[in-house]
């Protein structure tokens, strides 16, 4: 939260997100959709994500 903050005192635009649970297996299995969308907007490739989510066992 340090970071944020310092982000947010000298206003530079920034995503700043906090999750439940705790930094394992079931915490980033419910994460990683929204984590690869965030991280693959910026370069547009929605289509990868879509094939790289489609070829995850359910």
């Amino acid at each position: 939260m340090d970071l944020s903050k310092a982000l947010n005192d000298r206003h530079i635009p920034h995503t700043f997100t906090t999750g439940h649970g705790d930094h394992d297996y079931p915490y980033w299995a419910s994460q990683v959709e929204a984590y690869l969308r965030f991280y693959g907007a910026a370069w547009k490739s929605e289509k990868v994500i879509a094939q790289l989510l489609a070829e995850q066992p359910k």
